[in-house]
């Protein structure tokens, strides 16, 4: 293993917010750092130029404080491709779009629907469309006003952005939402332990895939510069790599409504503290070995909800939550309702509800039921490689840095430690090890952790920031080995 803090150099510490610091992001320059927190604000950084913090010169100015829309936890926050808004996610159930003026930030839009706290929130590649995340279970996709989309200049007026779908497939708490770096593909991952991909065909979004593998909470995603990888990290202690492949033709299974379908639970006082609860959860020490494709498949679920609509009110949302969809999505049959209904409730479930990783059999040894159908078989994800045995508590944050002869990959942890991982052999990501661990980086779990885009054909020192439990945010130069 490596020496401690091997290549880490700490450049800044900013410690103005007042509680926990849930998340962070750069824009698209690395100019500009947003963080958010548990004191309800969101605060905006100006930071160094690439030249500056070459030389290792890294100073950090507070531009701007957002703390005058939300009322509860700001629990993550998100960039627009083009870098000129803003958008927060909140425990008070909804999400915000600010923007910068000549006056400084304003808010132009909010975004509604949830009826339990967001969790996430996320841009897409295009910037025409926004995704939000929620622990009532559901992934909103919202649209970019079309004159927004042209004319991207500040204007300081209200915008509305429209509700294009709402996906409910997911059995629990949703963590988090990813776009595909240069396709309009939605990823998803879940307090039932699964990743799943949603994508639209003709008019209609619809689940593609269901990644299952992780044994516990899935927190946090990230993708390789081109999409083709996807790093999961999860309360299991590991960090799963997927690999798209063409797809294969996989027979679907009628979309219905669930047996097992449940509306969300009533909110109660203190919900916003189910992350910190969750980040309790007891799990077993992984053992050091690597799952390869010879080892494990990927599994499919049923489609069983996707719906385009307009924003309509939340019980009426709720209501709609369980109409079936004719879309044709490559699908195959789930785990039995009633398993995956017990495994969704259990806080120690260990993946009983998912199928034979082997062979494709369910727990009671049927072979999965085929029923011929169309499918969409643009590609599919597939496992790879894990990568286990140096986390010690949950990983709760990943990010993928794609950049020249670099591909590192950083994980935020509930041990309170920051890991860089590379890949064990050039141009292979089949296995990774340890390049470089900086011990009690935090005094607490580390939440959050981002790197600083850099230029097409970068050479020299990396930026990476972290966010954590002890309500500092810290921003590391970073000298990677080779």
């Amino acid at each position: 293993m490596p020496p401690q803090s091997e290549g880490f150099h700490k450049v800044a510490v900013l410690k103005n917010h007042s509680e926990r610091v849930w998340g962070l992001a750069w824009n698209h320059s690395g100019t500009l750092l947003a963080t958010c927190s548990a004191d309800k604000s969101v605060l905006i950084w100006q930071t160094a130029s690439i030249e500056q913090a070459q030389e290792g010169l890294v100073e950090c100015g507070l531009v701007a404080t957002l703390d005058d829309v939300h009322n509860r936890t700001i629990r993550n926050v998100a960039w627009s491709p083009d870098g000129h808004r803003l958008a927060a996610a909140s425990f008070d159930d909804k999400a915000s779009i600010y923007e910068r003026l000549e006056t400084g930030w304003q808010c132009t839009a909010h975004l509604e629907g949830h009826e339990n706290e967001v969790k996430g929130v996320a841009w897409s590649p295009s910037g025409e469309m926004v995704a939000t995340c929620s622990r009532d279970k559901s992934v909103w996709i919202f649209e970019t006003p079309e004159e927004r989309v042209a004319d991207k200049s500040p204007r300081g007026e209200e915008d509305e952005y429209g509700c294009a779908a709402v996906l409910q497939g997911h059995a629990q708490d949703v963590k988090a939402v990813l776009w595909h770096p240069e396709e309009e593909f939605l990823f998803s991952c879940s307090y039932d332990d699964t990743v799943k991909i949603w994508g639209r065909l003709s008019d209609d979004w619809g689940l593609m895939q269901t990644l299952k593998g992780h044994q516990s909470t899935v927190w946090g995603l990230a993708f390789d510069k081109r999409g083709r990888h996807l790093a999961s990290v999860s309360d299991d202690l590991t960090v799963r790599i997927w690999e798209r492949t063409p797809a294969k033709k996989t027979p679907q299974v009628p979309a219905k409504k669930p047996e097992n379908e449940t509306a969300a639970a009533p909110k109660k006082e203190g919900d916003e503290e189910k992350e910190t609860a969750a980040k309790e959860k007891e799990t077993s020490k992984a053992e050091g070995k690597v799952d390869t494709p010879d080892t494990e498949q990927k599994h499919l679920s049923s489609l069983w909800y996707v719906s385009p609509l307009f924003r309509q009110p939340a019980a009426a949302g709720a209501a709609a939550a369980g109409t079936s969809s004719s879309s044709s999505f490559s699908a195959s049959s789930s785990a039995p309702a009633a398993a995956s209904a017990a495994a969704a409730e259990d806080p120690q479930k260990k993946g009983e509800s998912d199928v034979s990783a082997a062979s494709g059999e369910g727990k009671d040894g049927k072979k999965e039921e085929e029923e011929s159908a169309t499918v969409y078989d643009k590609f599919e994800f597939r496992p790879l490689t894990t990568i286990t045995g140096y986390h010690k508590r949950a990983v709760y944050s990943v990010d993928w840095m794609s950049e020249g002869s670099h591909d590192r990959i950083a994980t935020a942890c509930g041990d309170n430690n920051l890991r860089i991982f590379k890949p064990s052999k050039e141009g292979s990501f089949a296995s990774w090890e340890q390049e470089a661990v900086v011990e009690n980086a935090h005094s607490s779990d580390i939440n959050c952790v981002k790197w600083r885009p850099v230029p097409e054909g970068h050479k020299g020192p990396l930026l990476l920031a972290t966010a954590g439990d002890d309500n500092v945010v810290v921003i590391w130069r970073y000298i990677p080995a080779s």
